[in-house]
């Protein structure tokens, strides 16, 4: 940093992907590809020489038009709390195969009433650190999908702070 070549940013990277009537939704997969409109990475990894240390995440949900790649890329996004399922379940982080945040509850997300935060955030009481070319996992459970719309989507977004070249 000191020479110029390494530069800090606020960053955040996300995922939007369908729930299409699952328990589990793994937001980051290897098989992913940067799109835009639905995710900012690909392969699930960050870039090549970039570093994120997460301060906080976002989980949002929608109800799009249809399943259809652009109805998904279109939909409006609101807090977690109106839909039960979501609200009662639980999401993990894991870096490398290693634990940052161990099955939490997603009522962290819930947000209505407090002024200050903006909608759906959580923020972490300990900053992890993600590296490059490390699998990023981000995996919610639902105890049901009782009263989740055939075309809900989650989006989430790690954000915090970033190394760029």
């Amino acid at each position: 940093m000191l020479q110029g070549k390494l530069r800090l940013a606020d960053h955040l990277i996300y995922s939007i992907k369908p729930v299409k009537g699952a328990k589990t939704i793994k937001m980051f997969e290897s098989q992913d590809v940067k799109e835009v409109g639905l995710r900012n990475i690909s392969n699930a990894k960050l870039p090549k020489n970039m570093a994120l240390l997460v301060s906080g995440i976002y989980m949002l949900q929608g109800i799009a038009g249809s399943q259809d790649v652009d109805a998904i890329k279109v939909t409006t996004f609101d807090t977690i709390n109106n839909i039960g399922a979501f609200a009662n379940g639980e999401f993990k982080l894991k870096a490398n195969k290693k634990q940052l945040v161990s099955d939490t509850s997603n009522r962290n997300f819930i947000t209505t009433g407090f002024d200050q935060v903006p909608k759906g955030f959580y923020k972490l009481a300990n900053p992890r650190l993600i590296h490059d070319d490390i699998d990023i996992e981000f995996e919610i459970e639902l105890g049901t999908i009782t009263g989740v719309d055939p075309n809900a989507v989650i989006m989430v977004g790690l954000v915090g702070t970033a190394t760029i070249p």
